[in-house]
Protein backbone atom coordinates (compact mmCIF):
# COMPACT_ATOMS: atom_id res chain seq x y z
CA UNK A 1 0.00 0.00 0.00
CA UNK A 2 2.75 2.41 1.05
CA UNK A 3 4.86 1.67 -2.07
CA UNK A 4 1.85 2.08 -4.33
CA UNK A 5 1.15 5.51 -2.85
CA UNK A 6 4.74 6.56 -3.54
CA UNK A 7 4.61 5.23 -7.05
CA UNK A 8 1.38 7.08 -7.69
CA UNK A 9 2.72 10.23 -6.02
CA UNK A 10 -0.30 10.34 -3.77
CA UNK A 11 0.07 12.23 -0.47
CA UNK A 12 0.18 10.18 2.72
CA UNK A 13 -2.65 10.57 5.15
CA UNK A 14 -2.04 11.64 8.74
CA UNK A 15 -2.36 8.14 10.19
CA UNK A 16 0.23 6.68 7.81
CA UNK A 17 2.69 9.50 8.48
CA UNK A 18 2.30 9.02 12.24
CA UNK A 19 2.88 5.28 11.92
CA UNK A 20 6.07 5.91 9.95
CA UNK A 21 7.33 8.40 12.54
CA UNK A 22 6.60 5.97 15.38
CA UNK A 23 8.43 3.18 13.56
CA UNK A 24 11.48 5.38 12.95
CA UNK A 25 11.51 6.47 16.61
CA UNK A 26 11.41 2.85 17.79
CA UNK A 27 14.28 1.87 15.50
CA UNK A 28 16.46 4.81 16.64
CA UNK A 29 15.77 4.10 20.32
CA UNK A 30 16.58 0.41 19.86
CA UNK A 31 19.89 1.18 18.14
CA UNK A 32 20.81 3.68 20.86
CA UNK A 33 20.20 1.08 23.58
CA UNK A 34 22.42 -1.42 21.77
CA UNK A 35 25.21 1.13 21.40
CA UNK A 36 24.98 2.13 25.06
CA UNK A 37 25.16 -1.50 26.13
CA UNK A 38 28.28 -2.04 24.02
CA UNK A 39 29.98 1.01 25.49
CA UNK A 40 29.38 -0.15 29.07
CA UNK A 41 30.57 -3.65 28.20
CA UNK A 42 33.75 -2.24 26.66
CA UNK A 43 34.45 0.28 29.41
CA UNK A 44 33.23 -1.13 32.75
CA UNK A 45 33.51 1.57 35.41
CA UNK A 46 33.15 1.58 39.16
CA UNK A 47 30.53 4.32 38.73
CA UNK A 48 28.12 1.60 37.60
CA UNK A 49 27.75 0.74 41.28
CA UNK A 50 24.93 2.29 43.24
CA UNK A 51 25.72 5.21 45.54
CA UNK A 52 25.54 2.99 48.63
CA UNK A 53 27.87 0.45 47.01
CA UNK A 54 30.37 3.16 46.09
CA UNK A 55 30.31 4.55 49.63
CA UNK A 56 30.84 1.09 51.04
CA UNK A 57 33.76 0.41 48.69
CA UNK A 58 35.35 3.80 49.42
CA UNK A 59 35.06 3.27 53.16
CA UNK A 60 36.73 -0.13 52.92
CA UNK A 61 39.47 1.26 50.67
CA UNK A 62 40.31 4.08 53.10
CA UNK A 63 40.61 1.62 55.94
CA UNK A 64 42.73 -0.79 53.92
CA UNK A 65 45.04 1.54 51.96
CA UNK A 66 45.05 5.18 53.04
CA UNK A 67 48.35 6.35 54.58
CA UNK A 68 49.63 2.77 54.64
CA UNK A 69 52.90 1.52 53.17
CA UNK A 70 53.28 -1.28 50.62
CA UNK A 71 55.91 -2.63 48.25
CA UNK A 72 55.68 -1.98 44.51
CA UNK A 73 55.95 -5.35 42.78
CA UNK A 74 55.23 -4.31 39.20
CA UNK A 75 55.16 -1.17 37.04
CA UNK A 76 52.64 -1.40 34.20
CA UNK A 77 53.49 2.00 32.73
CA UNK A 78 54.23 5.51 33.93
CA UNK A 79 50.95 6.02 35.78
CA UNK A 80 49.99 2.47 36.78
CA UNK A 81 51.64 0.21 39.37
CA UNK A 82 50.88 -2.93 41.39
CA UNK A 83 51.44 -3.16 45.15
CA UNK A 84 51.79 -6.26 47.29
CA UNK A 85 48.36 -6.54 48.88
CA UNK A 86 45.46 -8.66 47.71
CA UNK A 87 42.51 -6.88 46.10
CA UNK A 88 39.49 -9.18 45.97
CA UNK A 89 40.31 -12.08 43.67
CA UNK A 90 43.61 -10.50 42.59
CA UNK A 91 46.87 -11.22 44.44
CA UNK A 92 47.99 -7.60 44.11
CA UNK A 93 46.30 -4.18 44.03
CA UNK A 94 46.55 -2.09 40.89
CA UNK A 95 47.06 1.64 41.47
CA UNK A 96 46.18 4.28 38.88
CA UNK A 97 48.01 7.48 39.81
CA UNK A 98 45.47 10.21 40.46
CA UNK A 99 45.57 13.52 38.60
CA UNK A 100 48.12 12.57 35.95
CA UNK A 101 48.20 10.84 32.58
CA UNK A 102 51.42 9.43 31.14
CA UNK A 103 51.82 8.43 27.49
CA UNK A 104 50.39 4.97 26.84
CA UNK A 105 52.92 2.17 26.62
CA UNK A 106 50.62 -0.54 25.27
CA UNK A 107 47.95 0.12 22.63
CA UNK A 108 46.11 -2.70 20.80
CA UNK A 109 46.40 -1.40 17.24
CA UNK A 110 48.96 1.39 17.53
CA UNK A 111 52.60 1.77 18.60
CA UNK A 112 53.52 3.14 22.04
CA UNK A 113 52.96 6.87 22.46
CA UNK A 114 55.79 9.37 22.40
CA UNK A 115 57.74 9.36 25.69
CA UNK A 116 55.92 6.31 27.10
CA UNK A 117 59.18 4.39 27.58
CA UNK A 118 60.80 7.29 29.42
CA UNK A 119 57.77 7.75 31.69
CA UNK A 120 57.66 4.05 32.51
CA UNK A 121 61.37 3.95 33.30
CA UNK A 122 61.05 7.02 35.52
CA UNK A 123 58.32 5.34 37.58
CA UNK A 124 60.33 2.12 37.76
CA UNK A 125 63.36 4.02 39.02
CA UNK A 126 61.40 5.69 41.81
CA UNK A 127 59.20 2.80 42.91
CA UNK A 128 59.89 -0.72 41.63
CA UNK A 129 60.88 -3.03 44.46
CA UNK A 130 60.59 -0.16 46.93
CA UNK A 131 58.12 0.75 49.66
CA UNK A 132 55.57 3.48 48.91
CA UNK A 133 52.82 5.10 50.95
CA UNK A 134 49.35 5.31 49.45
CA UNK A 135 47.20 8.42 49.90
CA UNK A 136 43.56 8.47 48.80
CA UNK A 137 41.59 11.59 47.88
CA UNK A 138 38.38 12.85 49.48
CA UNK A 139 36.92 14.59 46.41
CA UNK A 140 36.33 11.52 44.30
CA UNK A 141 35.57 7.81 44.32
CA UNK A 142 38.48 5.63 45.35
CA UNK A 143 38.04 3.47 42.26
CA UNK A 144 38.29 4.39 38.60
CA UNK A 145 38.48 2.70 35.26
CA UNK A 146 38.43 -1.11 35.51
CA UNK A 147 38.19 -0.92 39.29
CA UNK A 148 41.73 0.36 39.75
CA UNK A 149 42.51 2.19 42.99
CA UNK A 150 43.01 5.94 42.45
CA UNK A 151 45.78 7.33 44.62
CA UNK A 152 48.72 9.62 45.22
CA UNK A 153 51.89 7.62 45.74
CA UNK A 154 54.58 8.84 48.14
CA UNK A 155 58.01 7.32 47.52
CA UNK A 156 60.41 6.12 50.20
CA UNK A 157 62.32 9.43 50.07
CA UNK A 158 59.18 11.54 50.60
CA UNK A 159 58.53 12.56 47.01
CA UNK A 160 55.03 12.31 45.53
CA UNK A 161 55.33 10.29 42.33
CA UNK A 162 52.32 11.99 40.72
CA UNK A 163 53.92 15.43 41.17
CA UNK A 164 57.35 14.32 40.04
CA UNK A 165 55.95 12.89 36.81
CA UNK A 166 54.25 16.17 35.88
CA UNK A 167 57.05 18.44 37.10
CA UNK A 168 59.71 16.57 35.13
CA UNK A 169 57.65 16.33 31.94
CA UNK A 170 56.85 12.62 32.04
CA UNK A 171 53.09 13.12 32.43
CA UNK A 172 50.25 15.46 31.57
CA UNK A 173 48.29 17.10 34.36
CA UNK A 174 44.93 15.38 33.95
CA UNK A 175 42.25 18.08 33.69
CA UNK A 176 39.39 15.65 33.00
CA UNK A 177 38.61 14.85 36.64
CA UNK A 178 38.44 16.97 39.77
CA UNK A 179 40.77 16.09 42.66
CA UNK A 180 42.32 17.97 45.56
CA UNK A 181 45.61 18.65 43.74
CA UNK A 182 43.96 19.76 40.48
CA UNK A 183 45.27 23.35 40.36
CA UNK A 184 48.70 22.38 41.65
CA UNK A 185 49.24 19.78 38.93
CA UNK A 186 48.18 22.15 36.17
CA UNK A 187 50.63 24.74 37.54
CA UNK A 188 53.38 22.11 37.59
CA UNK A 189 52.57 21.33 33.98
CA UNK A 190 52.86 24.99 33.00
CA UNK A 191 56.28 25.08 34.64
CA UNK A 192 57.33 21.90 32.81
CA UNK A 193 56.21 23.39 29.50
CA UNK A 194 58.10 26.61 30.21
CA UNK A 195 61.23 24.65 31.15
CA UNK A 196 60.88 22.29 28.17
CA UNK A 197 61.16 19.44 30.64
CA UNK A 198 60.92 15.86 29.45
CA UNK A 199 58.43 15.34 26.64
CA UNK A 200 57.83 19.09 26.32
CA UNK A 201 61.19 19.54 24.61
CA UNK A 202 60.16 17.88 21.35
CA UNK A 203 56.56 16.62 21.57
CA UNK A 204 54.33 17.30 18.56
CA UNK A 205 50.65 18.10 18.94
CA UNK A 206 49.55 14.93 17.15
CA UNK A 207 51.68 12.84 19.53
CA UNK A 208 49.63 13.89 22.54
CA UNK A 209 46.68 11.96 23.99
CA UNK A 210 43.39 12.64 22.22
CA UNK A 211 41.85 14.24 25.31
CA UNK A 212 44.71 16.77 25.46
CA UNK A 213 44.29 17.62 21.78
CA UNK A 214 40.55 18.06 22.25
CA UNK A 215 40.50 19.95 25.56
CA UNK A 216 43.70 22.00 25.15
CA UNK A 217 44.16 22.78 21.44
CA UNK A 218 46.52 25.69 22.19
CA UNK A 219 48.70 23.95 24.77
CA UNK A 220 51.85 24.39 22.69
CA UNK A 221 51.15 27.92 21.49
CA UNK A 222 53.49 29.58 24.00
CA UNK A 223 56.24 26.99 23.75
CA UNK A 224 59.25 28.44 21.94
CA UNK A 225 60.96 25.85 19.77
Amino acid sequence: MFLKRLQNNKPLNVKTRNNILIFVFIVITFLSLIDNHRQHAKFPRSTQYSKDQRNSISSADYKKYDSKTFKVVKVIDGDTIDINIRDGKYPTTRIRLLGVDTPEKKRPTQPPMYYSKEATNFTKKLTLGKNVTIHLDTLNNTRGLYGRLLAYVETDNGQVLNEELVKNGFAYGDSRFIHSQYDKYLDLQKQAISNKAGLWRDVKFNQMPRWVQKNHPNILSNLQR
